[in-house]
């Protein structure tokens, strides 16, 4: 477990992050932001929490998929989304760490709030969207939402090939 300190204004404090949320969305710019987080996982020997908010907010196009009930499509999304974080975190292995999985329904920008708060989290990781064009238009930015309301800092990451 490694302690580091920042020298401010108020002079030197401890930072620790014990617990990291990294909401996932299976976009390219949320698997960097989660190579982001593993790696300060390892570094500060932190708990990683993996989330996945499967969105049922109307309009949302795979909610009409029509070969297979409501309930039915969802249940197939969390199995697809848990295997999906099994391959990531598999696909790291640089380090062996705990981290737990969370599958929720609802309005991303919420969950990851409430989970945030609920579960005590230190710090969240997190890509600068997931969403593009009229889905953003009329959803509005995850991300901003939850770095104007998060209950801890929020580190922002772009994707890869935005950076340098």
């Amino acid at each position: 477990m490694n302690v580091r300190y920042l020298i401010g204004k108020e002079g030197i404090m401890e930072t620790h992050y014990h617990r990291i949320l990294v909401p996932l969305d299976f976009s390219k710019t949320s698997e960097f932001a989660f190579a982001h987080a593993y790696r300060l996982a390892c570094d500060y020997g932190s708990t990683l929490l993996l989330l996945t908010v499967l969105d049922d907010r109307f309009p949302y196009p795979e909610i009409f998929s029509f070969d297979q009930p409501n309930e039915d499509y969802f249940h197939h999304l969390r199995d697809r989304a848990r295997h999906h974080i099994e391959e990531l975190v598999q696909a790291m292995g640089r380090c062996e760490l705990p981290y737990e999985i969370l599958i929720l329904r609802g309005d991303p920008s919420r969950e990851i709030l409430d989970v945030a708060s609920r579960e005590g989290v230190d710090l969240i990781v997190m890509a600068t969207h997931g969403t593009t064009g009229l889905t953003h238009y009329l959803l509005g930015s995850v991300t901003d939402k939850v770095v104007r309301k998060a209950p801890c800092p929020v580190l922002v990451v772009r994707k890869k090939e935005s950076i340098g």
